[in-house]
Order: C-alpha cells, then sequence, then structure tokens
C-alpha cells in the first residue's frame, strides 16, 4: 500500500514538473514582449517590466478594432 502511495506521489511531481517546463516558454515570451530589448537581455531579470509596453498593446488594439 504504501509503495503505490509513493509512486503517485512521484507521478503526480513528476507531471507538475513538465508542466512547469512547458508553460515557462510561454511565461517568458509574454512577460518579454511588455519589455524593451535592453532589459531582455540584461543578466539580472527585471520583474516587472519598466517600460510602458501596455499602452502599446492599448494602442494596437484600438487600431485593430478600428477595421
Amino acid at each position: 500500500m504504501k509503495h503505490k502511495f509513493t509512486g503517485k506521489i512521484f507521478v503526480v511531481l513528476l507531471v507538475i514538473f513538465f508542466c512547469i517546463f512547458a508553460v515557462f516558454p510561454f511565461m517568458w515570451m509574454i512577460s518579454s514582449s511588455f519589455k524593451p530589448s535592453l532589459e531582455i537581455y540584461t543578466l539580472t531579470p527585471v520583474y516587472p517590466a519598466k517600460s510602458h509596453a501596455d499602452r502599446l498593446y492599448g494602442y494596437a488594439f484600438q487600431q485593430v478594432q478600428k477595421f
């Protein structure tokens, strides 16, 4: 009984690890889209982004809605 429980915990931890591993590139892509290139390539990460890319996204969505 204890062996099955340990096996289930291992499988759950493995699935969680792979989910984080699969989601991380998307999180990186979204967070990088709000940063200028100088903030993306720094050795020390900058969170949250210091730029105002959210305003640019708002402007872009307004332009798309006009069409």
